[in-house]
This record gives structure tokens, C-alpha cells and sequence, in this order.
């Protein structure tokens, strides 16, 4: 099975949108994984309380409160709580698949937003960020929608609202800026637009 990448061309020259593969809320107690592993997925880990390790590759990143990383599909990594701390953090892996009918495809999301599509151009096996402008509450969402079983435009819209958040403050990152208004004017537009796609796919009974 190939790698599966967040950055593959594949993804925009049809329909796709993300799905889960993995998802949790969880404390890790003193915890270590044994050794480097890798997912045919992209994984989001977020950091909601105390400190952990990941390693990815030869790379050693300390994440704290608010922070967050995102590894690419096939990258080799490992977390790691050290003794006698605790970390508790929100977790998906997600994949992409045909878009259903009715919901959003990536290509859809790159052709509305230059951000995320400067973001998917990059190619990044992972970054790490702060959450400036409330991520936690999306990545919630999502993983909440997901423990109801419901595979929704609700669950697809999430999706995006994650990637394009990601993408405004990777992007307010790498211009050298912190102002939180910035980069929530942007994303603000993208949840209009994204709510105005959702309008669209309903008929109303009059």
C-alpha cells in the first residue's frame, strides 16, 4: 500500500474528502512508545494539558498546552511522556476518499483559498504550531461527530474548517506574525463560505 500524504496531487485532480481512520481524547500516564512507527494517514496531535515528546525521525519536538503537530501520511515518528508526568491530548488520523454526494471536496476548498492551497503546495512531512485562534474547539467537534457514528456535511465541513485554520496560522507563522485578529478574519471567511456551500445543498420545504 502507498503512503498516503496529505500533499498528494491525486487529492485535487478529483473529488476527495477526509475521513477518520483513528480518533481519541485521551491522558497518557509516564508513557513511551518503543520505538519509530508510521500510519498510511495523517495525524493531528494535540496537546490540551501538560507536555509530551514526539519524536519524528531524528528529531526530538517538545509540545506543550496549545500546541499541535501534523505528520504526514508514511513519516516515522513515536510520543513520549516521561516519567512520573501525565499529557493529555486530542488525536485524529484521516485519510481521504471520494467526496459523497452533497459534501466538500478538497479541490473544492484549494480553488476558494489561496492559503490552503499555498499550505498543500508546501509539502511538509510535519509542522508544529500554536493554536492562536482556537483549534481545540473545531478538533472537539469533529471528534465528538465522529464518536456519534454520523458520517455528515457536518463531519466534512469540520474537516476543512481544520485544514484551513491550519493553513492561516501556518501561514501568519511563517509571515513572522502573532496578531490573533489577522489570521481570524480569514478564517471567518472560510466558515462563511463554507456554511454558504452547505445552504446550497439543502432544499427548503416552504
Amino acid at each position: 500500500m502507498n503512503n498516503i500524504s496529505l500533499y498528494d496531487k491525486k487529492w485535487v485532480l478529483g473529488d476527495y474528502e477526509p475521513h477518520a481512520r483513528a480518533y481519541y481524547y485521551k491522558t497518557w500516564h509516564g508513557f513511551q512508545m518503543p520505538y519509530l512507527h508510521k500510519h498510511q494517514a495523517i495525524e493531528i496531535m494535540y496537546v490540551l494539558k501538560n507536555q509530551c515528546i514526539v519524536e519524528v525521525g531524528d528529531e526530538e519536538i517538545h509540545l506543550k498546552k496549545g500546541d499541535f503537530i501534523l505528520i504526514d501520511g508514511g513519516v516515522e515518528h513515536r510520543l513520549i511522556v516521561e516519567k512520573d508526568t501525565s499529557c493529555r491530548m486530542l488525536n485524529i488520523e484521516f485519510m481521504f476518499k471520494p467526496m459523497e454526494s452533497g459534501h466538500i471536496s478538497l479541490r473544492q476548498m484549494i480553488d476558494f483559498d489561496e492559503d490552503l492551497k499555498g499550505f498543500i503546495d508546501e509539502g511538509q512531512s510535519y509542522i508544529v504550531l500554536k493554536d492562536v485562534i482556537d483549534l481545540q474547539y473545531t478538533l472537539t467537534r469533529l471528534i465528538r461527530e465522529h464518536d456519534r457514528g454520523t458520517n455528515t456535511l457536518m463531519v466534512s465541513t469540520l474537516y476543512f474548517e481544520l485544514l484551513v485554520y491550519i493553513a492561516r496560522v501556518w501561514k501568519m507563522t511563517n509571515d513572522g506574525r502573532s496578531e490573533i485578529k489577522a489570521g481570524h478574519h480569514y478564517v471567518t471567511a472560510a466558515k462563511d463560505y463554507i456554511l454558504s456551500i452547505m445552504m446550497n445543498r439543502f432544499t427548503f420545504i416552504k
